[in-house]
């Protein structure tokens, strides 16, 4: 189906009102390879590691949109199971922020840089007052150097989920969150 919405010279799918439509009516509905509309979400450790190069932040031609899970939703699965550890990657001994970013959308087919700041590098940069939910938003949370140094990943238009110190993968609504997000970046645009 997506193939042939994306052949029609008339939709834009980078407009709102189709990308609006297309997260809230038709990519809950689509089935999966198993029959169920949306799979369970795996450890990190399960995770294949593939041994040729694809470009950061695109999909892999063996998780085509149509089977491609929701971001939010496999980042939700982990809200309060996952400890925090800088420089971690691992579900059970704890992982940072771009760990987790990155590997929630690893789930979804879709390669990320390691770190917050590189991952602030790929896909389209968008306004932070238009982040919708699956986009990367990004943070200077540290007093001692300038730049992007922290990511959440957008559950809605207001809420975020991301991996911190003493508390591990947590959500967290941006108006309770100290620090302005910097910079908002859409990785897919066709699945949320």
């Amino acid at each position: 189906m997506w193939h042939l919405l994306r052949t029609k010279q008339h939709l834009n799918l980078y407009k709102p009102a189709v990308l609006f439509f297309l997260t809230i009516y038709i990519v809950p509905i689509l089935p999966t390879a198993s029959g169920s509309s949306m799979p369970p979400p795996h450890n990190m450790q399960n995770v294949q590691k593939d041994n040729h190069k694809k470009p950061m932040g695109q999909l892999t031609p063996k998780n085509a949109p149509t089977t491609t899970p929701k971001i939010p939703d496999i980042a939700i699965a982990y809200a309060g199971k996952i400890p925090y550890r800088f420089g971690g990657e691992s579900t059970k001994k704890g992982m940072d922020c771009s760990a987790f970013s990155k590997m929630v959308f690893e789930q979804a087919g879709i390669t990320l840089p390691r770190t917050a700041r590189k991952q602030a590098e790929v896909g389209r940069r968008i306004p932070t007052n238009d982040l919708l939910a699956g986009d990367l938003v990004f943070f200077d949370i540290s007093m001692r150097r300038k730049g992007v140094d922290h990511v959440g990943i957008m559950i809605s238009k207001t809420e975020m989920i991301h991996c911190v110190s003493k508390k591990g993968v947590i959500v967290t609504p941006l108006t309770n969150w100290p620090y302005a997000p910097k910079v908002g970046r859409r990785i897919m645009t066709t699945t949320r």
